[in-house]
């Protein structure tokens, strides 16, 4: 006679089966699969542009000393990172970044990192109140390309630096915000457009640029409906004036002194 213990240790303990599975269930081995069944409900479209950006709180303001601090690094850039590896696209040290200051009229030490001030461009216009382009110049882009996809004509042709998207974009910029705003982005993109110019060195194309730069320069937010939506219209903005900061180098560098003339 064997023990109590070895008794119920020789026992069958079959588990059991419960007779209906919960609806929605997908059992494996089941042959059967119960979906709930769900009524969709009309959904009011949205527009995905360019309402939709970043409005954050606690944002500083554009100014002065901001502006000069951008265009000192871009000044710096232009004669020590244009041959960078991987510029904007490598991170910072954050604290480099955060505290870096210069007094007008001064320029950065040349022992400088490039990639912090690559770093102080981008954060200082992502954390501007407002963005260094308006959503106004983003939303005629927008429609001039859904025209042009509508009646199936081509894109911006390189025929001059007056009909590209780069001189409406600064001078839609100047008309909205000022000329000193468009004497920033002006000077940003003649950067980016040699640097990109300098591809085989940087290993930076116009669409690599592009996908670091164009969150911050207009105020990209990724929790919004349609953020990823709105990242490749936003990257394609950007990529096309820095193609066309590229191309036409020589006429930016006149738009340029013309518009310093005017800050």
């Amino acid at each position: 006679m064997q023990p109590v213990a070895n008794q119920a240790r020789h026992q069958s303990t079959s588990p059991t089966i419960p007779s209906e599975e919960p609806a929605g269930c997908f059992c494996l081995g089941s042959r059967t699969v119960h979906q709930p069944s769900r009524e969709v409900a009309h959904r009011t479209k949205r527009e995905y542009y360019p309402d939709n950006l970043s409005i954050q709180p606690n944002r500083h303001k554009w100014g002065r000393r901001m502006e000069w601090l951008i265009v000192a690094c871009v000044d710096f850039l232009e004669k020590e990172g244009l041959d960078e590896r991987n510029i904007f696209a490598v991170s910072a040290v954050d604290d480099l970044v955060r505290n870096m200051t210069v007094e007008e009229g001064e320029e950065l030490a040349k022992n400088t990192d490039p990639n912090v001030a690559a770093g102080v461009i981008k954060a200082q216009i992502r954390h501007a109140d407002e963005a260094l382009v308006g959503k106004e110049c983003l939303r005629t882009y927008i429609e001039l390309q859904q025209a042009r996809e509508g009646d199936g004509s081509p894109g911006d042709g390189l025929r001059s630096y007056e009909e590209s998207h780069l001189a409406r974009t600064v001078d839609d910029t100047k008309r909205i915000s000022g000329a000193r705003r468009a004497y920033v982005l002006a000077r940003i993109m003649r950067l980016l457009g040699r640097v990109s110019a300098n591809e085989e060195v940087s290993r930076m194309n116009a669409h690599c640029l592009a996908k670091c730069v164009a969150p911050s320069m207009l105020h990209w937010d990724p929790n919004s409906g349609f953020a990823l939506l709105m990242l490749g219209k936003i990257t394609a903005f950007v990529m096309t004036m820095i193609e066309d900061a590229r191309v036409f180098d020589e006429n930016l560098c006149q738009k340029i002194d013309e518009l310093a003339q005017e800050c």
